[in-house]
């Protein structure tokens, strides 16, 4: 087992590490087999008002959102309301052309074949562009999904393997479909309400609610170039362009308790565990993708599942260190800052 180091040290690792890396704030919660935790937060809210950034503090998780997602479909397949081999069609019918061949958990995997809609371009600039320069039209689901086309398959359902934000706003549709209540509801009915989150919630507003950390970011507005200064700060955000690919808001502690009771049992059931841990390999190297879950091959061979996550102005990831047991939830408030990288080193470290 582990030992865990005290807060006091733990800060310590992490302010030279935000030190080192130039970064605004990190926030971190770690973690370990005997259910002992430690958090600690280090940096500012914001470079503009210098206040610091404090652990109750909230911040944008990103992609961490696919976890919950495919937690929620997993717990529909127990319920017996959907199965993973079921088909777009079946749930949404009409809504692409070839939705007949794309089944649900391709959609989980990123093996459907359909391109990101956040990529698309429209007017000479990306779709994504809109999350910030945009703050006066709410997009519904159709509408993002209406940004690939109907018929725009880039391989056969099953072959291939593209990380695609479409799929997860299509199990979002789903979802709400086979539920009947909002996905702000279903995530409130099987996760945060059971968990008694307090600082985790599904967005539906621009801006954050209670005390939060602000956006920094290091590419240029376009995504064309890093910049070397951070060049905007981001208070505000749409995130009905995003929304179920990735608008969730929470705080470190909160995000490693939900993926502790995921993964260990205490919300799916060991078959369901199953599904969601049959990885297969991806287009990056050391890496490999489950259902909603990634799986990382570090240095030394250190194997972690979970999911990293970045959005306007953050980036975070939670993970599960398999040779430890060690849960760790990093989260920084800006974008670019190499989030696994940091969790990595922050692992090293304290053992």
């Amino acid at each position: 087992m582990v030992k865990l180091m005290n807060e006091v040290q733990l800060h310590d690792v992490i302010k030279n590490i935000c030190k080192q890396r130039q970064l605004p704030g990190l926030s971190i919660c770690i973690s370990d087999s005997s259910n002992r935790t430690i958090t600690s937060a280090t940096g500012v809210r914001s470079i503009s008002t210098n206040e610091p950034l404090v652990v109750t503090d909230r911040l944008r998780a990103g992609s961490i959102t696919k976890i919950l997602i495919a937690t929620l479909i997993l717990k529909l397949q127990e319920q017996g309301i959907v199965h993973l081999e079921d088909t777009i069609e079946k749930h949404l019918p009409g809504i692409l052309l070839k939705a007949d061949k794309v089944t649900i958990r391709e959609l989980l995997n990123h093996r459907s074949g359909l391109p990101d809609y956040i990529w698309s371009d429209e007017e000479g600039t990306k779709f994504i562009q809109h999350a910030v320069s945009d703050l006066n039209t709410k997009y519904l689901p159709t509408e993002l999904i209406q940004k690939i086309g109907e018929d725009n398959l880039q391989f056969e359902p099953g072959q291939d393997y593209n990380y695609s934000n479409s799929g997860y706003i299509l199990l979002g549709m789903i979802i709400e479909k086979c539920t009947g209540v909002s996905i702000q509801e279903a995530l409130n009915h099987y996760i945060f309400s059971p968990l008694n989150l307090q600082n985790t919630y599904f967005p539906h507003e621009f801006a954050v609610d209670g005390p939060h950390a602000i956006g920094h970011s290091k590419v240029t507005n376009d995504f064309s170039e890093l910049t070397e200064e951070i060049n905007a700060e981001f208070s505000m955000l749409n995130v009905s362009l995003i929304w179920t690919a990735g608008a969730l808001i929470s705080v470190p502690l909160e995000i490693n308790s939900m993926v502790k009771a995921i993964f260990e049992g205490h919300i799916l059931s060991e078959e369901s565990l199953n599904e969601m841990f049959v990885f297969q390999p991806i287009n990056e190297e050391n890496q490999y993708y489950g259902l909603g879950v990634h799986k990382y091959v570090l240095e030394d061979n250190v194997q972690a599942i979970g999911h990293q996550g970045g959005i306007y102005g953050f980036e975070a990831v939670t993970l599960k260190f398999l040779d430890s047991g060690l849960y760790v939830t990093v989260m920084i408030n800006q974008m670019p800052a190499g989030v696994v990288s940091i969790a990595e080193e922050i692992v090293q470290l304290i053992q």
